[in-house]
């Protein structure tokens, strides 16, 4: 579920998206980052904060994948 919302904000199909990448190198800006927030904590019940988001975590560690 995690993944689907990044590919919803991000504008991207699952199979162009690399999980080992950061959210941050997959061009997720701020406003983005405030929008999978919220998508996260209502769709998935993940408490992130925004500023974690675009840092350099990849996407698998965020995820827990």
């Amino acid at each position: 579920m995690v993944i689907a919302a990044v590919c919803e904000v991000l504008g991207v199909a699952r199979a162009d998206l690399d999980p080992r990448r950061s959210l941050r190198d997959l061009r997720l800006d701020s406003l983005m980052a405030v929008q999978l927030r919220k998508q996260l904590k209502t769709g998935c019940g993940v408490d992130i904060t925004a500023g974690r988001l675009p840092g350099g975590e990849s996407l698998e560690r965020i995820a827990g994948i």
